[in-house]
């Protein structure tokens, strides 16, 4: 009952934060986010290249590099997302569509909710807070539709190797590239700690 009474208060808070900020400002500070960790992984290898040859030589400044190059396009993704919410958000204001926009911005928000509550659920099963939280769990209305929440969307949506070949080419570029010129930094600092 008291594992219920949890998740239902923020269940309710992520509802509320969404019939506050409406739909469109939901979806595009989410698909923001999303979109800006794509952006970060397929330009920050480019970028950061060449951010670091603009920088002076100091220990590790590749990585400075490609952190400051993913940080900065994550930046400018998610705040182009946040205006083109706030746009869409008075568009509906307008049009006399504010109320239908926040009722749908509480469904969305709900839903971002179970989705994170899912994962949080699911990284408790795999450490030692399990146990103790089993009796509450076991009893609940809550815990099992929010468990399954995440491997049923990951069942529906596909799983990353369903993706189609150019997305994965490109994020495999980004990896490879990425492990690479971490390699090479590593193994030029041990040899300059070593001479």
């Amino acid at each position: 009952m008291a594992f219920d009474i949890i998740i239902g208060l923020i269940l309710a808070a992520y509802l509320i934060q969404g019939l506050r900020k409406g739909f469109f400002n939901e979806v595009l500070g989410l698909a923001g986010v999303i979109g800006g960790i794509i952006a970060g992984i397929i330009g920050a290898g480019a970028l950061g290249r060449r951010l670091s040859d603009l920088l002076p030589d100091f220990f590790g400044k590749e990585i400075v590099a490609l952190i400051l190059c993913f940080a900065a396009l994550f930046l400018v993704v998610y705040l182009v997302a946040r205006k083109l919410g706030g746009f869409f958000t008075d568009l509906s204001e307008k049009l006399y569509l504010k109320g239908f926009d926040r009722l749908l911005g509480g469904v969305v928000g709900a839903l971002k909710g179970g989705f994170i509550l899912s994962l949080i659920l699911m990284f408790i099963s795999f450490t030692a807070l399990q146990k103790p939280l089993k009796p509450y769990q076991k009893d609940s209305f809550f815990h099992k539709p929010l468990y399954n929440l995440v491997p049923q969307l990951y069942k529906h949506l596909g799983s990353p190797e369903e993706l189609p070949e150019a997305v994965k080419e490109i994020l495999n570029q980004s990896r490879d590239q990425f492990l690479d010129d971490a390699t090479k930094e590593l193994k030029k600092d041990i040899q300059d700690a070593i001479d």
